[in-house]
């Protein structure tokens, strides 16, 4: 039986928001991408009519922040690159944890560089505890600052 929005939890009508919002979203992505084809195409045409190459699309919200902070960054230090690992964070959590036996994120931690995954980042032991947070469907917690495999 449906309940009412009266009977709803602040929790739950957030939910129910968020949920009716994201299926909005293909729509209007399939809208908006409709209208900058008919602009790109009028575009053409008023350069087509006056001679005038046409103007590049304007680029929106983030995109161009990123583009404008990329211009006046310094440029990359010489071998300073981030290590690429072969599989994700989350999954090489995945791949040192068990059932059965309950660690913490120090020791998460030890087996995970271990198993060849490489960072440079100062602060590792917070992205663990946040990957470990964003894992909810397949870690569980053991006890307090231990997880284990869900199953």
């Amino acid at each position: 039986m449906a309940k009412s929005v009266s009977s709803l939890s602040t929790l739950e009508l957030i939910a129910e928001i968020n949920r009716r919002r994201q299926q909005q979203l293909p729509r209007l992505k399939e809208q908006a991408a409709k209208i900058e084809k008919q602009l790109s195409a009028i575009n053409a045409q008023i350069a087509e009519l006056s001679g005038i190459a046409p103007a590049a699309p304007q680029t929106r919200g983030k995109a161009k922040k990123k583009a404008a902070a990329k211009s006046k960054a310094a440029p990359a230090k010489g071998g300073d690159k981030r290590p690429h690992n072969k599989i994700s964070l989350a999954d090489a959590i995945l791949a040192v944890l068990t059932k059965d036996n309950p660690m913490n994120a120090r020791q998460i931690i030890a087996a995970v560089k271990k198993n060849g995954y490489k960072t440079k980042s100062d602060n590792f032991e917070t992205i663990v505890y946040q990957t470990l947070a964003r894992e909810k469907k397949r870690i569980a917690k053991a006890s307090r600052g231990h997880y284990v495999l869900k199953g």
